[in-house]
């Protein structure tokens, strides 16, 4: 029963607020990797661009020569094979946000770990903090379209439940969880 409860609870919000996500990354692997933790998140995840409200761009680019595998560059700047991060666009192709870049290093002649460890690292660290600030641009304030009571609390319930899957997951810490729910009951 609870489980159903916490379900609708992440569920219902995003239904009510009809965001949808559409992720454009060639490689299929990491697409799917990217709209699985949309999906998780309890968002849609569009099949066609010209459904979604929000875009989800993966942005990456060679840094480093596949073929030399040196330890110890005296470069920073070339310290990885691939850097990048995800930008969260609206429809006009406008940037809402975007993740820290981050790099990722190839393993042998495997340049596919290097994307993997890009995403992977994204995916961890600032994802979800990135993709709220993109839908709080998107979504109308109340002032502007005022919401009933009941979307209200399941707005806040929703905010509630992943705030405390963050905290969870290690992304938050104790302190932060508590601020973040104190501004959020007070709103």
């Amino acid at each position: 029963m609870k489980n159903i409860l916490l379900l609708c609870l992440l569920i219902i919000p995003s239904l009510l607020l009809g965001q949808k996500f559409y992720v454009i990354e060639p490689d299929h692997k990491i697409n799917d990797r990217i709209s699985k933790r949309i999906s998780q998140l309890g968002f849609v995840v569009a099949r066609d661009i010209d459904e979604a409200d929000i875009i989800a761009q993966m942005i990456y680019e060679k840094r480093k020569g596949y073929m030399s595998f040196k330890t110890g560059w005296k470069n920073e700047e070339y310290k990885y094979n691939k850097v990048g991060y995800i930008a969260f666009l609206n429809k006009d192709r406008d940037t809402l946000s975007a993740t820290e870049e981050q790099g990722g290093k190839a393993k042998y002649y495997n340049t596919y770990v290097a994307l993997s460890e890009l995403t992977n690292k994204i995916l961890k660290y600032d994802f979800d903090k990135n993709l709220f600030a993109a839908i709080k641009k998107v979504t109308p304030s109340s002032s502007a379209n005022p919401q009933t009571t009941s979307s209200q609390n399941y707005s806040k319930a929703d905010e509630l439940s992943k705030l405390k899957k963050l905290l969870d997951e290690g992304v938050l810490t104790q302190e932060e969880f508590e601020a973040e729910k104190k501004k959020l009951l007070n709103k």
